[in-house]
C-alpha cells in the first residue's frame, strides 16, 4: 500500500499541467498519517486528484454532496479506459460507486469489471472493485455471479486481504458452490420451504 501511495505520487508530479503547488497538497493526502488500508488508500487517491485536477473534481464533489445520479454522469465524461494509470482507475472507481449509489446495480458492476479488465494491476481499486462487484450482484440476486467474483477476488487478490475476510469470502465461494452443485436440487429445495412456509 506504501509503494502504491508511491506510484501515485510520482504519477502526479509527472502531469505536466497540474500547479506544482496543488500536486504539493495532494502528496501531503497521500503521505500524512495513511491508515495503510485499502480503503484509505483509495479515498486518498481519489482526494488527491481531485486536488490536481479540476474536472475530476466535479464528480468526486458531487458523490461527497451525495448527488450520485450527477456524480455518474459527471464521471462518465472524463473515463478513459485506454489508459491504465491510477488516475484512469480513480475515475472508473468513482463512476462504479456513483452508480450503486445511484441505485444502477447492473451499470456498477460493469463499471468496477472494467476496473478489472483494464487496470488489475491497481491493486486497491482492482481488489475493492471485485469485492463490491459482487456485494453488488447479491443484492441483484445474482448469487452464482456473486460467487465468481468472490472466488476471483480469492484468487487474485487474497493475499491483499485480512485472514478473516479472507476466510469469510471462502466460506461464502463454498456456500454457493454448494447451492449450484445441484441446480435442480437446490431450487426443489427452495420450493419446498417455500410452500412449507406458505401453509
Amino acid at each position: 500500500l506504501s509503494v502504491e501511495r508511491q506510484q501515485v505520487i510520482a504519477e502526479l508530479r509527472e502531469g505536466l499541467l497540474y500547479d506544482p503547488d496543488d500536486v504539493d497538497a495532494a502528496v501531503k493526502i497521500l503521505t500524512d498519517k495513511p491508515a495503510d488500508t485499502q480503503q484509505d488508500n483509495i479515498d486518498r487517491i481519489l482526494r488527491a486528484f481531485a486536488k490536481v485536477d479540476g474536472r475530476f473534481g466535479k464528480p468526486f464533489k458531487l458523490f461527497g454532496e451525495k448527488k450520485y445520479a450527477e456524480a455518474a454522469v459527471a464521471a462518465k465524461q472524463i473515463l478513459d479506459l485506454q489508459q491504465a494509470t491510477y488516475f484512469s482507475a480513480a475515475k472508473q472507481f468513482l463512476y462504479a460507486e456513483a452508480l450503486i449509489k445511484a441505485g444502477q446495480g447492473e451499470d456498477g458492476v460493469e463499471a468496477y469489471r472494467d476496473i478489472l479488465t483494464n487496470m488489475p494491476e491497481r491493486i486497491s481499486f482492482a481488489a475493492t472493485g471485485s469485492l463490491r462487484a459482487a456485494e453488488a450482484y447479491e443484492k441483484l440476486r445474482r448469487k452464482y455471479y456473486a460467487m465468481e467474483m468472490y472466488a476471483y477476488c480469492l484468487k487474485n487478490y487474497g493475499m491483499t486481504l485480512s485472514q478473516e475476510k479472507f476466510d469469510e469470502l471462502y466460506a461464502r465461494v463454498q456456500e454457493y458452490t454448494e447451492l449450484y452443485k445441484d441446480p435442480l436440487g437446490s431450487v426443489a429445495k427452495l420450493m419446498a420451504d417455500v410452500q412449507k412456509r406458505l401453509k
